[in-house]
């Protein structure tokens, strides 16, 4: 409860050794009484009995334990709805961009292959792939075509396999492509800021600029230069944690009625480089800045000269001041 949820729990019955009868009646027991215990908390990864005594389950306990903290369940899916959670299915969908080479929205055998040996080891057989398209025709209708897998059928793969117990093929996709227990990218994997100066600041390059105004362009349904709340929502919800500036007490340029306009737009992210440079660096990545990888992160900003240098040289290249 302190941690409001946020850990993998077990919860194991002992003595199995004095409960007698048949194997499946005392199985089927378990089953029963686990539905409601897992019902109420969602948090429940496994339910089980042992026996110490006779050392009944208990490896097998130890390798549940292990694999709860490893590879949880519950920041990959809502066991009440039986779907994967909205940060999963947005990390498991840049993950199909970044892997559809030519961007043609399927994976392709050549790039279904590639991803397989990069995350796993070893590519798929041919039976293999042939075998994951008919249970996708079967099942999802739109995730697979003649070209290859969809993004719909990369996300239904995963759901199946989070549903088969195996959330660790899921968390080795992930962990392969950066994304920490909390389905952000680590911290460690972006730029570092360690040489950056106490008198430097950071701020966006112009292709940076151009690449949010044309995010902004395509957001502006009405084209009348401003973002309504929804269109707001609607540029951040499916690929990023949330509104970049949502909760901080920063102020920009609206429009007669209330709305974002687009220099008010773009100087909020001017805002963001500078005081949360990390964070910005990380929702551009998520927006698809540089195709959305982190090896081209780095060019997300550009480090001014320091004060000291712009004083000796009586000119700056700074368009933020504090």
């Amino acid at each position: 409860r302190d941690l409001k949820g946020d850990m993998p729990v077990i919860v194991v019955g002992n003595k199995l050794d004095l409960r007698s009868g048949d194997a499946h009646v005392i199985e089927s027991e378990l089953r029963s009484a686990a539905g409601p215990i897992m019902e109420i908390f969602r948090q429940v990864e496994t339910l089980m009995d042992c026996s110490a005594k006779k050392m009944i389950n208990v490896s097998e306990l130890m390798l549940f334990a292990t694999k709860a903290v490893l590879h949880p369940t519950a920041p990959l899916y809502d066991t009440g709805s039986h779907e994967m959670k909205p940060a999963c299915v947005r990390a498991l969908t840049r993950v199909f961009g970044l892997c559809d080479g030519n961007q043609d929205g399927v994976l392709d055998d050549v790039e279904l292959n590639k991803f397989q040996r990069e995350v796993f080891g070893s590519p798929l057989i041919a039976t293999q792939v042939t075998g994951i398209k008919n249970m996708l025709r079967r099942n999802v209708p739109d995730g697979v075509t003649d070209a290859g897998i969809s993004v719909s059928g990369f996300l239904y793969l995963h759901k199946l396999f989070i549903q088969r117990g195996r959330s660790e093929t899921t968390w080795e996709v992930l962990r392969a492509h950066h994304y920490g227990s909390n389905l952000r990218l680590l911290p460690e994997r972006l730029p570092s800021l360690s040489n950056l100066a106490p008198d430097q600041i950071c701020q966006l390059p112009s292709d940076v600029i151009s690449f949010l105004s044309n995010l902004f362009w395509q957001h502006d349904l009405e084209g009348n230069g401003a973002l309504t709340p929804t269109q707001l929502k609607a540029l951040f919800v499916e690929k990023t944690p949330g509104l970049l500036w949502e909760g901080k007490d920063w102020h920009s340029r609206i429009d007669s009625n209330g709305h974002l306009d687009v220099h008010g737009f773009i100087s909020l992210w001017a805002a963001a480089c500078h005081l949360d440079t990390l964070e910005c660096i990380e929702y551009l990545v998520y927006l698809g800045y540089g195709g959305g990888n982190l090896a081209t992160a780095d060019a997300a900003i550009k480090k001014c000269p320091s004060r000291r240098a712009d004083y000796k040289r009586r000119v700056t290249s700074r368009s933020v001041f504090e």
